[in-house]
């Protein structure tokens, strides 16, 4: 760990032991710099200190809420701005090609579901419940000289 501030905590965490138990490996945090090492901010309720070397948990729900805005988020308004552009156009009168009028409603559908899927995983981003937390501080036996650091020696596994 190498920060605090409140019951909040900056962490540097190593992706290969952050996600190897996790469904979604490699789902929420995309590779950026090639770097292993990435700053997590978490919830601090066990008051570890810097220099800790800790454990973070996050809540199955966080997962399942991020899968359903991302996948099902834009295919719902797709759907939707199909059937609503095809429903008009046959309300309307118009005589434009259905494929034309549903292919032009998808292609907007997708977009406006973009911004929305922005906006919602931004706003969740910052929720309590989606943060990690800190579940364990391990003990100096544990982790030997790494609690120094917080960080993982080059090539160890843990």
């Amino acid at each position: 760990m190498l920060s605090t501030s409140g019951t909040l905590a900056t962490v540097e965490v190593n992706r290969s032991t952050m996600c190897e138990h996790c469904p979604e490996a490699g789902g929420c945090m995309p590779q950026q710099e090639n770097s292993r090492l990435k700053l997590a901010r978490a919830s601090n309720s066990l008051g570890a200190r810097p220099g800790d070397l800790v454990e973070l948990s996050i809540d199955d729900g966080v997962i399942l809420r991020g899968a359903f805005v991302i996948y099902l988020v834009p295919v719902i308004f797709l759907i939707v701005f199909v059937i609503g552009a095809e429903y008009l156009r046959v309300r309307l009168g118009w005589e434009e090609p259905e494929i034309l009028v549903s292919g032009l409603a998808g292609i907007l559908g997708l977009a406006v579901s973009l911004a929305v899927v922005r906006l919602l995983s931004t706003r969740w981003k910052y929720l309590a419940d989606g943060r990690p937390e800190i579940s364990r501080i391990l003990p100096p036996e544990e982790n030997g000289n790494q609690a120094r650091t917080g960080v993982n020696p080059p090539g160890s596994d843990a």
